[in-house]
C-alpha cells in the first residue's frame, strides 16, 4: 500500500492506495489474527463485533474474510430483477473463415496442382462480439450508518448489472472502489482497485465487492483500525465511535464514471432498473 498526505482548502487528506483487493483484505486478516477480544492496535474495533448481521451484512469479521476470499454465490441471486439486461444492444461482427481439408465445398487449384491431399476448401461464416473501448469506473462505497443494508445492496446490484452488461457488450472495464470519510478538517480515503481491463474475473467475488454491505462495515473499518493511534483518534476509528462522516474524495484520478456515495442508494426494488440504465447512459450506452 502507498500512503500519501495532501492538503486542499485547509483540509489535510490521508490517501491510501492499495495494490489490489487481496492486499486490502489482508488488513482484516491482520486485525483478526492480532486482536485480543475486540481490542487491537490500541483501541476497540467495531469490525470485530459479533452478530448484528442486519447492519454489517455478516455475523463476524471471519465470515466476511471468507466471502472476500472465496466469493459470494448468493450475491448474483439479487440480479433476478426483470430489466437488468441490455441484450437488445449486443452488437456482433461477421467474419468468413477459410477451412482447408481433404473434403470440402470446392478445390483450391494451387494446392491440388501441388499434390496436397488437403486441397478442398469450405467457407465458414462466424459471428463475433465487437470489442469496445476501456471504461474506467470509480465507485464510492462509503455509507452513512443510518442507511439500511437493503439500500446498499440495491446500489451494488445496479452497478454489478451495468458492469456485467458492459463486458457482454464488448467493453473492457476497470473498477476501483473508494471509501472516503471526514472529521473536522481531516479527510481519509482508501482506493482499492478490484478489476483491471482484460483480467479474468470471478463473478461471485465481484458480486461481493460491489454489493455486500460488509465491504464497508467490516473490511474498510478493519483497514482503518490498522492506522496509527493518532489517526484513529483523529477520525474516531473506535468501536464506540462513528468512523468518520462519509464524503466525496478531494483527490482522485480521472475516470469515465464516478459514482458518489449517495447516488444509487434507492429505497425500493422498482428503482434498481432505472439506476442501472442511468449508469449505462452515463458511459455512452443508450437504452430505450
Amino acid at each position: 500500500m502507498v500512503k500519501e498526505e495532501r492538503e486542499k482548502d485547509g483540509h489535510i487528506c490521508y490517501l491510501r492506495y492499495y495494490r489490489d483487493w487481496l492486499e486490502f483484505v489482508s488488513c482484516a486478516e491482520k486485525v483478526l489474527a492480532g486482536c485480543e477480544g475486540k481490542w487491537f492496535n490500541g483501541g476497540g474495533c467495531r469490525s470485530l463485533d459479533i452478530g448484528e448481521a442486519g447492519w454489517f451484512g455478516t455475523s463476524s469479521l471471519k465470515e466476511t474474510i471468507d466471502l472476500a476470499r472465496n466469493g459470494w454465490p448468493e450475491g448474483r441471486q439479487h440480479l433476478a430483477i426483470p430489466g437488468l439486461s441490455a441484450e437488445n444492444l449486443f452488437t456482433f461482427s461477421q467474419r468468413i473463415i477459410r477451412q482447408i481439408d481433404t473434403a470440402g465445398d470446392e478445390p483450391d487449384i494451387g494446392l491440388f496442382l501441388q499434390g496436397e491431399p488437403e486441397h478442398m476448401v469450405t467457407l465458414v461464416e462466424t459471428i463475433e462480439r465487437n470489442r469496445g473501448k476501456v471504461i474506467r469506473i470509480l465507485l464510492n462505497r462509503a455509507c452513512s450508518s443510518d442507511i439500511g443494508i437493503d439500500r446498499v445492496v440495491r446500489k451494488g446490484v445496479s452497478v454489478f448489472a451495468a458492469i456485467q452488461n458492459l463486458m457482454l457488450l464488448g467493453f473492457a472495464v476497470e473498477i476501483t472502489i473508494v471509501e472516503a470519510c471526514s472529521r473536522s478538517s481531516y479527510e481519509y480515503v482508501q482506493f482499492i482497485p478490484i478489476l483491471h481491463a482484460g483480467e479474468p474475473i470471478n463473478l461471485d467475488t465481484l458480486a461481493f465487492m460491489l454489493i455486500h454491505p460488509s465491504v464497508l462495515r467490516r473490511l474498510c473499518f478493519s483497514a482503518e483500525e490498522c492506522e496509527s493511534p493518532e489517526i484513529r483518534r483523529r477520525f474516531e476509528f473506535f468501536s464506540s465511535r462513528g468512523y468518520g462522516i462519509p464524503c466525496e474524495p478531494s483527490f482522485h484520478e480521472e475516470y469515465d464514471l464516478y459514482l458518489p456515495w449517495r447516488k444509487g442508494l434507492v429505497g425500493s426494488d422498482a428503482e434498481v432498473v432505472p439506476f442501472f440504465k442511468q449508469i449505462l447512459n452515463e458511459v455512452g450506452v443508450q437504452l430505450p
